[in-house]
């Protein structure tokens, strides 16, 4: 368990991870509405290596919370972000609300603290992505 985040992350962490495939549709599906910029983006894009790849960066993302060091994964991530999306704080930013809202649409036990732990828990990683510099 992360102890600062608490039990609602273990859970519906392992409730992502067992049902990702629910998960990750949700999300895509709220990302790609969320701006016309990002479903553009993701046009002609592999959808199946996509989520697996989602997969890991959450994983990544988790792992940046709980030892503040970023690994080469997520410098690789965050490097392709910054030179070839040109991704910025507000596209971050709908990352995150389309992760919660995914969440919430997949999740039974869905909470308000359940949305907190995890935007606490992806904002450093997330943070580390945006300010990125190769």
């Amino acid at each position: 368990m992360i102890e600062s985040l608490g039990s609602h992350f273990d859970v519906s962490y392992d409730f992502i991870l067992s049902n990702d495939s629910n998960f990750f549709d949700s999300f895509y599906t709220h990302f790609f509405n969320s701006s016309n910029l990002i479903k553009n983006a993701f046009a002609y894009i592999d959808m199946d290596k996509q989520k697996q790849m989602l997969r890991e960066s959450i994983k990544h993302l988790v792992k940046f919370y709980c030892t503040n060091k970023e690994s080469e994964y997520l410098k690789t991530i965050a490097r392709h972000h910054a030179d070839k999306v040109r991704a910025d704080e507000y596209m971050y930013k709908l990352f995150v609300d389309s992760f919660i809202q995914a969440i919430e649409d997949t999740y039974p036990n869905f909470c308000e603290e359940a949305a907190l732990v995890w935007r606490c828990a992806l904002k450093p990683g997330i943070d580390f992505m945006n300010s990125y510099k190769a």
